[in-house]
C-alpha cells in the first residue's frame, strides 16, 4: 500500500513456515500496519485508489467491518 507520493520497495524472499522466521514475520506486521494507519489518518488520502474498484475509505470501512465481526 503506497501513501501519495511513495514507491514501493523491492521485495524480500523469507519462509514464513519458519520458526526463525518469526521477528521478521512480526517486523512486517506491524510496518503494514502503521502504514495503514498512516494512509487512513490522512483525510486528503480518502479517495486515493487502492485498487480497480476500491478507494482507501472503502479498505478503511471494509477493515472496521472484519474486526467487528471477531
Amino acid at each position: 500500500m503506497a501513501i501519495a507520493g511513495e514507491t514501493a520497495a523491492v521485495e524480500e524472499i523469507w519462509d514464513s513456515s519458519q520458526f526463525a522466521s518469526k521477528p521478521h514475520l512480526l517486523k512486517v506486521a506491524r510496518e503494514s500496519a502503521s502504514r495503514f494507519f498512516q494512509l487512513i489518518e490522512a483525510p486528503e488520502n480518502w479517495e486515493l485508489p487502492v485498487s480497480k474498484h476500491w478507494e482507501v475509505r472503502d479498505l478503511a470501512a471494509h477493515m472496521v467491518d472484519v474486526i467487528e465481526d471477531i
